[in-house]
């Protein structure tokens, strides 16, 4: 266990695009986490660029963000607002990479990790990571909302809906995370951090998405429930939860069919590498 550099990244993408999302922001932050300490970490870096995607935005997307044309003509285009973000990386030298659904990041720059990290070119996702530290928190709680987020944002005058401000609180719930693995005599590094983001965690209760038993301890539901869940990931079937959901209640519905369930982080044994 030692202090690491970590960097988190966001991005906005282009909504309702007919040719497909677009990045229109990029936000990073990083800053050394050392896990022994509650206090949160100096951040080393903040980063923040519209990107002309070079073609034109979507009335949904200037509705939704409040970024039209005239607000990206002029701003560099991707692979140049990535390179401008390379130079702030090598200069933090980061050991992870952190992202709150790594899915999306990648989907919308796909080589992103490997120019950010060549030699460990993957993301951390504090959003399951936040299910193995806090297993009983509801899915409706946002866990990078924090006082310290909201200062440091406000410190910067950054809009809290910029990236630079989702990758803010990113990386400052990732220390947080962090410090309660270690707290709960888990080894930290950042390839263990690496092995507990890659587990599936086991959810305590039934995700919102679902109507009937939303907010249920899985061990409160009826079997056929999970078995219907089971059977819809087996066949191809429709998902029940959204997509970052949607593995964790299909773990959690056939850990329940074997009689196994979500417990607190100090009884959890470490996923393999973790140890």
């Amino acid at each position: 266990m030692f202090p690491f550099n970590a960097l988190a990244v966001t991005v906005t993408s282009t909504h309702a695009d007919p040719l497909g999302p677009a990045v229109i922001e990029i936000g990073a932050a990083g800053a050394r986490v050392d896990p022994r300490s509650i206090r949160p970490p100096n951040l080393d870096l903040v980063f923040e660029t519209r990107v002309n995607p070079g073609r034109p935005l979507p009335t949904i997307t200037t509705n939704w963000f409040g970024i039209g044309p005239e607000d990206v003509h002029d701003q560099p285009k991707l692979q140049a607002a990535v390179e401008l973000l390379e130079a702030k990386a090598d200069r933090l030298a980061p050991d992870v990479l952190a992202a709150t659904h790594p899915p999306d990041l990648v989907a919308a720059v796909p080589d992103l990790a490997h120019r950010l990290l060549p030699g460990n070119p993957s993301w951390l996702s504090t959003f399951r990571l936040s299910y193995h530290v806090w297993p009983f928190h509801s899915d409706c709680m946002e866990p990078a909302a924090s006082p310290e987020a909201d200062r440091e944002i406000r410190a910067r005058n950054l809009d809290p809906h910029l990236p630079a401000s989702g990758a803010i609180r990113c990386l400052l719930l990732l220390a947080r995370q962090a410090c309660a693995l270690f707290k709960a005599g888990h080894t930290i590094t950042p390839g263990t951090l690496q092995a507990w983001s890659a587990a599936v965690p086991l959810l305590a209760t039934v995700p919102v998405a679902s109507r009937r038993y939303r907010g249920l301890p899985w061990r409160m539901v009826p079997r056929r429930f999970c078995e219907t869940i089971a059977e819809q990931h087996r066949t191809g079937g429709a998902r029940a939860f959204p997509p970052a959901l949607e593995p964790m209640a299909v773990a959690t519905a056939a850990a329940a069919l074997r009689g196994e369930y979500a417990v607190a982080l100090a009884d959890v044994r470490p996923p393999a590498g973790a140890v």
